[in-house]
């Protein structure tokens, strides 16, 4: 007998818009990338995963636990400023 299953994807992708000015209102110039953080308490993040380009503004994080995850993105500039966080984003992974 033979059977075939889906399997179980337990992952995300997250999307967003670069920013295009500082916090405080001036043109943003030296946006270098971006501070993925993520974790299972909202607004406590126990991950972190860089993206060092300005060009990448998805991406796709797998192998999650099942669990409810949350998820925050902050801009990082050529200096090595950081954003406040964004919005917080969630989802339950079955």
């Amino acid at each position: 007998t033979i059977s075939v299953e889906q399997p179980v994807t337990r992952s995300v992708t997250l999307s967003w818009q670069a920013p295009t000015h500082n916090e405080d209102g001036t043109p943003l110039t030296d946006l270098t990338g971006y501070l993925v953080h993520y974790g299972q308490s909202a607004g406590q993040y126990s991950e972190t995963l860089s993206l060092p380009s300005a060009a990448l503004t998805s991406v796709t994080i797998e192998d999650l636990t099942p669990a409810t995850w949350y998820f925050a993105v902050k801009a990082v500039n050529a200096t090595g400023t950081q954003s406040s966080f964004s919005n917080e984003a969630w989802k339950t992974i079955q």
